[in-house]
């Protein structure tokens, strides 16, 4: 008689197949997604209307700017030392990366005082301290991100999920003692950033084991050196704002194309909302994948890297393909039921939308793999071309919600099938590597 596998079993045997971490990181980002509404619907309630748009201006600074500028420092933190053998980070490179770090708040910083004139009253409402509270929680990413990727690469995931959950807790906890305290000023508010961030930081590193060593890491000294950080977090960058722009990119055109009086931008970003909850679970396994590749690479092991990446794409295409069946019965209703009865789209529209974010998420995730194998420009460029290719798009004559949908998913499918090309070279050079090769491929290689 076949014994029946209890379904609990079922979900640890799923979760088992997940790169290391995942669990841990998915359930900080829950709590910190959860606290995250509950921050917004306090301040909502305890704040004017005008206050409250003022804070919804900071949430999405912090929310651009973050994964935007600073995420390459904990990818290339993360990756430096779960590919390291002995799971180090050399000092001069740690230094280095920091430094670079504090130069891109710098130009941020800058840059931003230059706009004051312009973006003081359009933003800020001429609010100067809200203004300055900003720039406070946009500095703190800096080392936000930078522990975090130290954290990744030592595989310490449960301290990465108590940071989150430390800093979304704290968010609601100082909203609401504002709240209860009067307050009805934005940019005390805005102050709960910084303190939530500073103190979830703290928590997250103090007692955690990190290893470092003086001089260049296991001996690659071209790799610790200025030139080649300033490269690799260069086109890190680039692959960031390439992806975030890729993935946000149907809002703004909605809102170029559509005329004034067009609610479609609006209607359009709703659904966006909806369709995108797939991409918030994947951030979890995002955070855990690039150290965990990284570190196979680094051992060697071709066939764990290959088992986990296919493991990773058939995660993401079921969560994908259950999203958009779903979003295809029911989307259309639970969209006027969450927005209101003026936000209606077709179910063929929603359809595209989450495929869109579905060939998305799998190309983010072969983008991990080849920033983990040493290839950030290889993924730098070839988001560039998922964003031409979106902007090509757009020139078909069809309805603009469903072509900004289409648009997405085209544009990701062509950014997809070059990630599948790119890493198929490449597996096929960490074959052929020598046994004593230390870098992920040949020195000799050039990227795309």
């Amino acid at each position: 008689m076949t014994r029946r596998t209890p379904s609990g079993s079922k979900l640890g045997a799923f979760l088992a197949k997940l790169p290391k971490g995942t669990v841990a990181v998915g359930a900080g980002l829950g709590v910190m997604g959860l606290t995250s509404y509950g921050f917004l619907l306090i301040a909502a309630r305890a704040l004017h209307p005008v206050g409250y748009a003022e804070i919804t201006v900071v949430w999405t600074v912090l929310f651009t700017i973050g994964p935007g500028l600073f995420l390459p420092l904990e990818q290339e933190c993360a990756r430096r030392i779960s590919s390291a053998h002995d799971g180090s980070i050399a000092r001069p490179a740690l230094r280095r990366i920091i430094t670079l770090g504090g130069l891109l708040l710098a130009a941020v910083v800058v840059l931003s005082a230059a706009a004051w004139p312009l973006i003081g009253t359009r933003i800020f409402n001429g609010d100067l301290p809200l203004f300055i509270t900003t720039l406070a929680a946009t500095a703190c990413l800096w080392p936000v991100h930078t522990s975090r990727g130290m954290l990744a690469g030592s595989g310490h995931f449960g301290r990465y999920g108590v940071g989150l959950c430390v800093d979304g807790v704290l968010r609601v906890v100082g909203a609401a003692a504002l709240a209860l305290g009067g307050s009805s000023t934005a940019w005390h508010y805005a102050a709960v950033f910084v303190v939530s961030q500073l103190v979830a930081t703290g928590v997250s590193v103090i007692g955690a084991h990190f290893r470092y060593v003086d001089g260049a890491s296991n001996g690659r000294a071209h790799e610790d050196s200025w030139a080649s950080i300033r490269k690799v977090i260069g086109w890190m960058l680039v692959a960031v704002l390439m992806s975030q722009l890729l993935a946000n990119g149907g809002t703004f055109a909605a809102k170029a194309i559509a005329s004034p009086t067009d609610p479609t931008a609006g209607v359009f970003l709703s659904a966006l909302v909806i369709a995108r909850i797939p991409l918030f679970l994947f951030a979890a396994l995002q955070a855990s994948l690039l150290p965990n590749i990284a570190a196979l690479i680094a051992r060697r092991e071709l066939i764990a890297v290959r088992s986990l990446v296919r493991r990773v794409c058939v995660a993401l295409t079921a969560l994908g393909a259950l999203a958009t069946v779903l979003l295809i019965a029911f989307g259309p209703e639970l969209l006027v039921f969450v927005f209101g009865p003026r936000f209606d789209i077709s179910r063929w529209t929603l359809g595209l939308l989450s495929l869109g974010c579905l060939v998305f998420m799998v190309a983010s995730a072969l983008a991990q793999v080849l920033i983990a194998a040493q290839r950030a420009k290889d993924a730098g460029i070839i988001w560039v071309i998922s964003v031409v290719l979106f902007l090509a798009f757009l020139a078909l004559p069809i309805e603009l919600t469903t072509r900004v949908s289409l648009c997405l998913l085209l544009s990701s499918f062509g950014g997809l099938l070059l990630f599948a090309y790119r890493w198929t070279q490449l597996e096929r050079l960490l074959a052929s590597a020598p046994a004593t090769q230390t870098t992920a491929v040949p020195a000799t290689e050039p990227e795309a």
